[in-house]
């Protein structure tokens, strides 16, 4: 009790007036939010669909309702609008807004971008406009609206809203710290509740290979294990119930589930496969694929690690047809990430396999190599209608339409734009949250601007979004929430809400109850005394 009172005095003391400011706590912030009077009683309303429903609008309605009941205790039937007794009462979705003749009441304008949606909540009904995804985004708003009243009442309110960044994304890394597959679903719910639309899966690594191949089966079979892991890792997959048998990837059937649980919830997954380097699984079960063909064993975590595939095998080019191929099978997003980063091979120069490409293109070192080989599984991708993401060493020679995401340096996506490409951004200074919150702030993450310094207004088109990038070496399960929350949510906001808009002392208020709620629903939050505002 103590601590909590002096935790309020501190932080009445740094913001004056805050206890006396009730902004409605949703995150991220709308673009343009106005208070109602009143509220709708939702107790006894239904979920009304025009009678051309999409299966999609269907579907964003279903889930709403499912977590209604489950968070709120909301019996939320879904039915078919028809004009008259339906258009009042209840909760108006889509077409259904239209059909009542009730879209005057809407905030004035035009339902902006993809997923923009317009919502409004009265005491005689809400009504929510927007496409499939745009739906989904106002049922998230309206969820928290929900949690935020009393008496399953939801409080009055006139929105319109559409984000700023169309790429919202945070990277998981099961390739160092395997993630159960209901882990990974439980993190999808938690993007769809904060609108963030990417699951960046880093799947493979020198550590770890975390797809069942049928192509290539000793991928999974030698990559895949859990025996590599440190105790601490497998004793919390224990506890999970998951790795008596010792499996570390993820079937087929279970990766197709899982994409097609985040579609419903419209989260894009792009899949990570890392080459040429961070490839020692991928070598461990098939040797050849590196220039000495020496065979090695799958390493745990430490330092880095000099492995890589050999650009100058053909039968490298034939693997990774094949394998590219079987993984556009399983993921339909149209981009791949393929890494290309830290590449500390030392013999590529040296090796009798490049001697020939040396010769013809006048390579002095690695990176010449590099870009050869990078420019080659471009082709391979680009056949199989995918575009390729790569870290930001690719930026030196960007292969035809590929997309940059920058790590290192913010500037690398300020040169990526400059010579006409995409960048996401996600710069060790502000996104990387496996680092301890002392050291990485949810502060310091808010205050963070995706654009990079010095990029022209013209250009700014080329800047998609930002991530925040949660690597597995220091995750386990016992402690992925801590690192992930409240940080994730600031990410959140600073990608989806104007950037005029964006208050520290606001979004610490709103953040509070936000937070609570979800630690009541077993999401857990780490915090420091940098960070003492965000105490419950």
């Amino acid at each position: 009790m103590k601590r909590k009172t002096v935790a309020l005095v501190l932080a009445l003391a740094v913001l004056p007036g805050l206890a006396a400011a009730s902004p409605l706590p949703l995150v991220p912030r709308p673009v343009k939010l106005e208070p109602l009077s009143g509220s709708f009683p939702a107790a006894s309303a239904r979920i009304m669909l025009a009678p051309d429903a999409s299966e999609q609008e269907k579907t964003t309605a279903r889930i709403f309702a499912e977590k209604a009941h489950a968070r709120n205790g909301l019996n939320l039937a879904i039915g078919t609008a028809a004009p008259g007794a339906d258009c009042q009462g209840n909760i108006l979705v889509g077409g259904a807004v239209e059909l009542c003749g009730r879209a005057a009441e809407l905030p004035a304008g035009d339902v902006p971008a993809e997923e923009g949606y317009k919502l409004t909540v009265k005491p005689d009904g809400v009504l929510l406009l927007g496409s499939p995804h745009g739906l989904h985004n106002g049922f998230a708003t309206l969820l928290q609206l929900i949690a935020a009243g009393k008496d399953q009442a939801i409080p009055a309110v006139a929105i319109f809203d559409y984000p700023r960044f169309p790429w919202r994304g945070m990277l998981l890394d099961p390739a160092r710290s395997f993630l159960p597959p209901d882990v990974i679903k439980k993190y999808i719910d938690i993007f769809a509740d904060l609108k963030i639309n990417r699951l960046h899966w880093h799947l493979v690594d020198d550590q770890g290979w975390r797809i069942e191949s049928k192509v290539y089966p000793r991928l999974h079979e030698v990559g895949g294990i859990l025996s590599n892991q440190n105790k601490k890792k497998n004793r919390a997959l224990d506890r999970h119930g998951w790795g008596a048998d010792g499996r570390g990837y993820y079937t087929q059937e279970e990766l197709k589930e899982i994409v097609a649980y985040a579609a419903e919830r419209h989260v894009m997954i792009v899949p990570e496969i890392d080459v040429p380097g961070h490839t020692s699984a991928m070598i461990a079960a098939y040797p050849e694929l590196q220039c000495s063909g020496e065979q090695i064993t799958v390493p745990g975590v430490g330092p880095g690690i000099a492995r890589a595939l050999c650009p100058g095998k053909e039968e490298v080019y034939v693997f990774l047809d094949n394998l590219f191929g079987e993984i556009a099978s399983i993921f339909p997003a149209p981009y791949v990430h393929i890494g290309g980063d830290e590449v500390w091979v030392t013999n590529w120069m040296s090796a009798p396999q490049n001697q020939e490409l040396i010769k013809k293109y006048g390579y002095t070192n690695n990176d010449g190599l590099q870009s050869y080989f990078t420019e080659r599984v471009n082709q391979i991708l680009q056949k199989r209608g995918k575009t390729m993401i790569g870290w930001d060493e690719i930026t030196d020679y960007l292969p035809e339409d590929s997309i940059v995401q920058a790590w290192r340096k913010h500037s690398f996506a300020l040169q990526a734009a400059e010579a006409g490409h995409y960048s996401v951004v996600s710069p060790t200074s502000h996104c990387y949250i496996d680092y301890p919150q002392l050291q990485f702030t949810v502060k310091k993450l808010y205050g963070f601007e995706p654009l990079p310094p010095g990029l022209k207004p013209e250009l700014e088109k080329f800047v998609l979004g930002a991530e925040v990038n949660l690597w597995g070496e220091r995750v386990t399960l016992d402690n992925i929430d801590s690192k992930a929350f409240p940080r994730l949510i600031a990410l959140a906001e600073i990608t989806w809400s104007p950037r005029d808009a964006r208050d520290w002392n606001d979004f610490v208020a709103r953040l509070a109850p936000v937070k609570k709620d979800m630690k009541k629903r077993g999401v857990k939050f780490g915090t420091t005394w940098r960070d003492i505002l965000l105490l419950p």
